[in-house]
């Protein structure tokens, strides 16, 4: 039994990109290809200490993508999973690039006349069945979703200021 990583692309993340990404990896046990000697760990898949013995920051930290309004928002995925978006007018969303399992946060911040919304379109599903956002201007609001590979399942929490 093997294990690959992927970086959020899809692509395999080469020895380079694992070093400095991982604190350690527990449970991982069997006959997967063995890695050279690492900083503080012993040898790479089959050792106790994580991925070629790597030492790093931790796994997904990613700063937020700055989305911009036009005629819509729209959010390419592969280029990352946390975004942010000031809203200068109503309108919608397009997210594309997600695939099963993938997840998200996108945080929402009224210009300073506030009482702006995104329209989410058909495949996205709210608590409830419904959702809203903070009226007042400058405040912001996160929304977090998972992708179950049909539906966008949201999450939300309305008026940091």
């Amino acid at each position: 039994m093997g294990l690959t990583l992927r970086n959020i692309k899809g692509s395999k993340l080469t020895t380079t990109e694992l070093d400095g990404n991982f604190t350690y990896l527990e449970g991982l046990s069997g006959n997967g290809p063995t890695g050279s000697s690492g900083t503080s760990g012993t040898s790479g898949i089959s050792g106790t200490s994580g991925i070629s013995g790597a030492t790093g920051s931790g796994i997904g930290i990613q700063s937020f993508q700055t989305l911009t309004q036009g005629a819509g928002i729209p959010w390419d995925y592969t280029l990352g999973y946390n975004a942010s978006v000031l809203l200068t007018t109503s309108t919608g969303i397009t997210i594309t690039g997600a695939t099963n399992g993938d997840y998200g946060t996108l945080k929402v911040t009224q210009d300073s006349t506030g009482g702006r919304r995104i329209n989410f379109p058909a495949g996205n599903l709210f608590p409830y069945g419904t959702y809203s956002f903070s009226s007042t201007g400058t405040a912001s609001d996160l929304y977090s979703f998972v992708y179950d590979g049909s539906n966008f399942i949201w999450n939300f929490s309305k008026n940091f200021s």
